[in-house]
């Protein structure tokens, strides 16, 4: 009994660990193509969007470091939802509706209907909240999970999230 608890473990783990695997193998692969394609266009003088902002790096190389911690900042805003937002589809039969609170830069905000508003549901998501918010990346990016209960009518749940530059709704 316990051999099949280590085993299952392992292959929970492995099946969360590996799309984010082929997500970095996917961008780093994209990544040494244009390196490559920019360096042998580089050896005939013809320039590409990379070679470019190398060119402006070398110019002005405070503005391009702040541009690009900017741009790291989104990049990692964008996995952090993607990352979330896989563990809500891991989660959907807990789930009635998942919206997500539009530009907020430093802030993953959603808003939660449970199919059940119980304890031990809610606990399912605090508990990757909490976990997150401890972490250093916690500290500049925070996430926050709001709960709704479904017994509020669905007119007035309608109303608040059909406002669709300010809610995207996830599930």
């Amino acid at each position: 009994m316990e051999t099949m608890q280590k085993t299952k473990k392992r292959t929970d783990h492995i099946n969360e660990i590996t799309p984010i695997l082929e997500y970095l193998y996917s961008f780093f692969e994209e990544a040494q193509y244009t390196v490559g394609a920019s360096k042998e266009l580089n050896k005939l003088n013809i320039s590409n969007e990379l070679i470019q902002q190398l060119k402006e790096a070398l110019k002005n190389p405070l503005q391009v470091s702040f541009d690009n911690f900017l741009l790291q900042e989104k990049v990692l805003y964008s996995f952090l939802k993607s990352i979330i937002n896989e563990y809500f589809t891991k989660n959907t039969t807990l789930i009635g509706n998942v919206y997500f609170y539009l530009n907020q830069p430093t802030l993953l905000h959603y808003s939660i209907i449970l199919k059940e508003n119980t304890t031990s549901n809610r606990f399912v998501f605090n508990k990757l909240m909490n976990d997150f918010n401890n972490t250093e990346i916690g500290k500049r990016i925070e996430l926050i999970f709001t709960f709704i209960p479904k017994e509020i009518s669905k007119e007035a749940i309608s109303e608040e999230f059909s406002i669709t530059d300010k809610y995207e709704k996830l599930i």
